[in-house]
């Protein structure tokens, strides 16, 4: 990258020394308000090449009116298909990480200054949801401790990591769509939006068309629906899995039933650590310190057989209400691993409940925000 200096020298970034208030440029003492306008918009669009989140681009323009003027903020509405009255919107997961100079922001030398935080938002500004039940935060209050509850976010603290996309279908299908993904992922003409509505029903939408066509699963129910390695998978009542064939629209079996009949459990399925998994767990209103039959099996992709799983180690799994994910625990605050966290929904709300595989009981899960020192109060 290079620029124009006074002297009509030919500089690049590499022969410039950054420090707090000045710029050494090749001995002389530059300060920051004095550099040419285009080598802020330069630097900008390298900055923002290497990270091209949100979250670095208002961090770069909240340092000055200069810096301000020198990138432009992104537009404020989020990455939408319309589908006729309705459209598919993406909203996204990141990793929060403190930056190195906020390592001390815990005041607990016990807990690693590396760990981060989850949040999920969809547009700018930034409104934080719950990843659980894709909701503003404020809704679902009781997963957050009395005095960290969250109010805005100081960008400063911290940097982003996008970790996963999430679609949901605003407008007429907004309530009805339990799950909904774009195929193929990449940009092409002809993708296809899959909605898994309520009732199980299975259908798919080409981005252009005007209506919903149905899948037949035959005699079964659609359980969840993934993308995995580039295809797209069905699970239905039996806990099979099928591929679907993007030129025909046919399944094509994948595993082996898990079950010889349907045994009334919901089947959702996640990627970890590139391998598929199923949980099969219950459909019932869920007390605390209550024994649950929750089980995970591990698909072996070469022989389509089931594998049980019986700890799951560092690794968290969390079904939320449009998206399953799994995370390292050891990489964020709050979150144990060998552990399932899900969301129940009745008529006094949301809950949220952690799932151990160690010893089968759901508790309480730990407060999602540890650190007050990410919002400004």
């Amino acid at each position: 990258m290079k620029y124009k200096s006074s002297d009509d020298e030919v500089e690049t970034l590499s022969d410039i020394e950054f420090n707090d208030s000045v710029v050494m440029e090749k001995g002389r003492i530059v300060e920051w308000l004095n550099l040419p306008p285009e080598l802020w918009t330069m630097i900008a669009k390298h900055l923002i090449t290497l990270d091209n989140t949100t979250f670095e681009i208002r961090r770069f323009r909240s340092i000055c009116n200069t810096w301000r003027s020198a990138h432009p903020l992104p537009e404020h509405t989020p990455f939408a298909i319309p589908l006729g009255r309705s459209c598919l919107l993406q909203k996204k997961i990141y990793g929060l990480k403190p930056l190195s100079h906020e390592s001390h922001i815990d005041q607990d030398p016990s807990i690693s200054s590396s760990k981060g935080w989850i949040i999920m938002s969809e547009s700018v500004p930034l409104p934080l949801l719950n990843p659980f039940t894709c909701s503003p935060i404020s809704n679902t209050p009781q997963i957050f401790s009395s005095d960290t509850s969250p109010r805005v976010l100081d960008i400063m603290n911290f940097k982003a990591v996008e970790l996963f996309e999430v679609f949901n279908l605003s407008g007429n299908y907004d309530y009805d769509v339990q799950k909904a993904v774009l195929f193929p992922s990449f940009h092409v003409e002809g993708r296809m939006v899959f909605a898994l509505f309520r009732g199980r029903k299975l259908c798919v939408r080409k981005t252009g068309d005007m209506k919903w066509t149905m899948m037949k699963l035959g005699c079964y129910c659609c359980h969840d629906i993934i993308i995995h390695k580039g295809k797209l998978y069905v699970i239905n009542d039996l806990g099979t899995i099928s591929w679907m064939n993007p030129s025909s629209l046919k399944l094509v079996q994948f595993t082996q039933p898990l079950w010889g009949w349907p045994n009334g459990k919901e089947k959702k399925m996640v990627e970890c650590g590139g391998s598929l998994y199923v949980v099969d767990m219950p459909i019932k209103a869920f007390s605390l310190n209550e024994e649950v039959d929750i089980k995970v099996y591990k698909v072996n992709e070469e022989s389509g057989r089931w594998e049980v799983v019986k700890n799951l180690g560092d690794v968290v799994i969390v079904l939320g209400n449009k998206s399953n994910f799994s995370l390292s625990a050891q990489d964020y605050h709050g979150a144990e691993g060998n552990c399932i966290y899900f969301s129940y929904t009745n008529s006094r709300g949301v809950r949220i409940f952690c799932f151990s595989l160690k010893d089968y009981i759901l508790k309480t899960p730990n407060p999602f925000w540890p650190c007050p020192s990410l919002f400004s109060h």
